[in-house]
């Protein structure tokens, strides 16, 4: 593995891990951004999975094991497989960033309900659950945009630092 990719893969696993342990908002972590720009990344590498559920797991060996956790570790799979070129317009980026919310939101809160035991095993506890969830989601979705920034911006910076500003350039949507 050449050392710029395994750097890469450690500030990832960091960024994530640290995002989890310290004190933050609710559901505002860089779980999103870290899964999507390690599917864009590391497109044909298994270390595109293993770097967001790495540090996953072992924040929650650390919080501790909790019902419903198997659905979360779905949706990091999810959104490695939706992330954008690593070339993508911000937009594409942005949009991708919704659907991995999305899928987080819909994942995580659909095995609260099957596993966690707060709602009722029918169709009313499942809307009662995705319901009392829905004020969480827009922190998912903002520190998902927030930490892709990030993440994708000092990329660029990197790259622009080597001299390789043409390799990694955002575009608004517009095709030449």
């Amino acid at each position: 593995m050449k050392k710029e990719s395994l750097f890469l893969a450690l500030a990832l696993f960091a960024l994530l891990l640290v995002s989890r342990l310290v004190p933050h908002p609710l559901n505002f972590t860089a779980l999103g951004a870290v899964s999507l720009f390690a599917g864009s990344f590391w497109k044909n590498n298994s270390l595109r999975f293993v770097v967001p559920l790495a540090a996953m797991l072992a924040a929650d060996l650390y919080f501790g094991i909790y019902p419903g956790l198997v659905f979360n570790y779905i949706a990091i799979v999810l959104s490695v497989l939706v992330a954008p070129r690593l070339l993508g317009s911000i937009w594409s980026i942005a949009g991708r960033g919704f659907v991995a919310a999305v899928i987080f939101f819909a994942l995580s809160n659909f095995g609260v309900w099957l596993q966690a035991g707060l709602y009722t095993q029918d169709l009313a506890g499942l809307s009662e659950c995705y319901l009392r969830a829905i004020p969480f989601f827009h922190n998912t979705l903002l520190s998902t945009w927030f930490y892709s920034a990030v993440i994708y911006s000092a990329y660029r910076l990197a790259l622009a630092d080597r001299g390789m500003e043409g390799f990694f350039k955002l575009n608004y949507g517009r095709q030449k």
